[in-house]
């Protein structure tokens, strides 16, 4: 009845989920988007004030007219002539670089339901849109108007002709912003001048605060300062929406009236290509999983590919109005039999375009169900598991521990009859009964028994929903009984199949700590700290791990009395316990 009551929408990637916005009425989102276009045509029009005085820079006979007290020393030192026409794009490339940021500020009005970030498709389309009609086309109109002003009042009629002959030979201008702008990024880039500050800075920072004992804090972001083996992603976004988008205009459209652009934008792309496939191998991070920042899903340089079939037709609009720019400029000249020659190509090109748009790019959006479970398929073979989608998508008030007991009978009624159990549910049903009989007999201090119990419930149910509690809690019963090893591999299990549960961490930091691999205890107490930074004991552990390190890597003795983690209430070194932390208690 209500058409606009539910959308459904591809979901971002789980950490750039924009809560705020979930749930927005469908009124609010269309003023949010009007208004966004609004500020967008507004920043295009009046952008057109400042980069058109900066076009005309280019042409230094037109300056020096603009700004007479520049004649002369134009006239004594040939370099300053050379020098200012350079500057015009090295002023259009900083206006350039500041315009991402002013449209990702815009865009924030739409309500997206995805964190507006310099890889959003919006971001591209808005950056692609600008650079075609005001750095390419009102830049080249008002650089001429700017230049021609008085030739064109003095005669009106010659406003055409002045245009069909400033826009052909408005490509040197353009080969020198595509050569400033790709060039001087490229450098930069390979360069990693800002990475390599940042990352010294960084370092003096963490040595000042002493956030430098273990292999992870010397090489993770501290105080915002990146280190570089925590590089940020490739904005694809931004860089194709600015740059690239504008290199394939100045050859679509000068490829014919000006060939010498071909060769110059041949030279560029071949040196992008080998600059950033360097950089891509070796630079960016291509994947995630707990190998690559500890982050539980898979990371892309990109936005998931959405970016790459909107290029795809962004290119296609670039070639139309190349060639209708072309025909009008032919025309302009009176050269009708060549204008009339390029309609049939300008045809077929809408024609193709047309073509794909029925059924390509709708393909691209939408992939049939059968091939994306057969793609599932295949990487489940292959050992890749989904458990980092549990609960990814829960907003983060719900992901919050309950106030009340689990088993409070007073919910339990208010719940009212439960469905029949299906076999998969009577398997968890089993299995958290050896579980339960497990717990309690670690707090009997029958820790053989427990163990038993525990491997019963990972037999009944080895791929179930609690499965990772009670792989967790066989590493409480293997610490008990000093079989650290065990213990660390039953808790890496548990990690893997939810990396969020925090006990596990913890239980592997004690793991380790007893191992003497004091390094790791403290990346696993991290990791749980990460998880429940309100959680004082796992704390204290990374503490006293931290302790043992700094002497370890000084040579000291330990002392005996100080053997325990943090006294008596924790594991002792050779797996017994007067009492188990309440931190970890097998209470699940």
């Amino acid at each position: 009845q209500e058409p606009w009551c539910c959308v459904p929408k591809e979901p971002p990637r789980p950490d750039l989920v924009n809560w705020k916005n979930i749930g927005r009425s469908n009124f609010s989102k269309q003023i949010g988007e009007l208004t966004s276009m609004v500020l967008t045509v507004a920043l295009c029009i009046f952008w057109t004030i400042p980069v058109s005085f900066v076009a005309s820079l280019s042409n230094v006979e037109a300056l020096t007219e603009l700004l007479p007290f520049l004649k002369e020393p134009v006239e004594n030192y040939a370099w300053l002539a050379g020098l200012l026409a350079l500057l015009a794009p090295l002023l259009l490339v900083v206006f350039i670089s500041l315009l991402p940021y002013i449209i990702l500020f815009i865009i924030k009005f739409e309500g997206l339901v995805e964190i507006e970030t310099m890889q959003h498709p919006s971001l591209f389309a808005k950056l692609a849109a600008f650079t075609i009609v005001q750095t390419f086309f009102i830049s080249t109109i008002a650089s001429t108007l700017f230049s021609k002003l008085g030739d064109i009042l003095k005669n009106p009629t010659s406003a055409i002709t002045l245009f069909a002959e400033a826009l052909p030979a408005q490509s040197a201008y353009f080969i020198q912003i595509i050569m400033v702008q790709n060039f001087l990024s490229l450098g930069i880039e390979l360069v990693r001048i800002s990475p390599i500050a940042q990352n010294f800075a960084r370092k003096i920072v963490s040595n000042l605060f002493g956030h430098n004992l273990t292999e992870k804090e010397r090489n993770e972001t501290f105080l915002g300062l990146r280190s570089l083996d925590d590089p940020l992603e490739y904005y694809f976004g931004r860089e194709l929406g600015t740059k690239i988008v504008l290199l394939q205009m100045v050859l679509f459209v000068y490829g014919c009236m000006a060939p010498i652009t071909s060769y110059f934008t041949l030279l560029i792309y071949g040196l992008l290509v080998i600059g950033y496939r360097h950089q891509f191998i070796y630079i960016y991070p291509i994947s995630g999983g707990n190998d690559s920042g500890g982050k539980p899903y898979p990371i892309g340089n990109d936005s998931g590919g959405k970016l790459w079939i909107n290029f795809q037709r962004l290119t296609i609009t670039c070639a139309i109005v190349s060639e209708i720019v072309l025909c009008a400029v032919l025309l302009l000249k009176e050269t009708f039999i060549a204008a009339v020659l390029m309609i049939p190509l300008i045809v077929i090109t809408i024609l193709f375009d047309l073509y794909f748009k029925r059924r390509h790019y709708s393909i691209t959006s939408y992939l049939p169900l059968g091939d994306c479970a057969a793609v599932d398929r295949e990487n489940e073979s292959e050992g890749m598991t989904h458990e980092w989608l549990n609960d990814a998508y829960l907003q983060p008030a719900l992901k919050e521990r309950v106030a009340f007991p689990k088993k409070c009978p007073e919910i339990v009624s208010m719940a009212g009859q439960r469905e029949e159990p299906t076999s998969w549910e009577d398997e968890t049903a089993v299995a958290d009964d050896h579980k339960e009989n497990g717990n309690s007999s670690m707090s009997n201090k029958e820790y053989k028994l427990a163990l038993q119990q525990y491997n019963q419930a990972i037999a009944v149910s080895p791929s179930g929903p609690n499965t990772y509690i009670y792989y967790s809690n066989r590493a409480a019963a293997f610490c008990y009984l000093g079989e650290y090893d065990a213990a660390v591999d039953d808790c890496r299990k548990s990690i893997q199949l939810n990396p969020t549960y925090e006990k596990a961490h913890t239980r592997l930091g004690l793991s380790l700590f007893f191992q003497r691999d004091y390094e790791g205890a403290i990346d696993a107490y991290e990791q749980s700290l990460d998880l429940d930074p309100t959680n004082e004991a796992c704390f204290n552990y990374m503490v006293k791990a931290k302790e043992r390190l700094g002497a370890q890597r000084l040579e000291e003795p330990i002392d005996a009395e100080s053997s325990t983690v943090c006294g008596s209430s924790c594991w002792g070194p050779l797996g017994k316990s007067q009492s188990f932390d309440p931190s970890i208690t097998n209470e699940d």
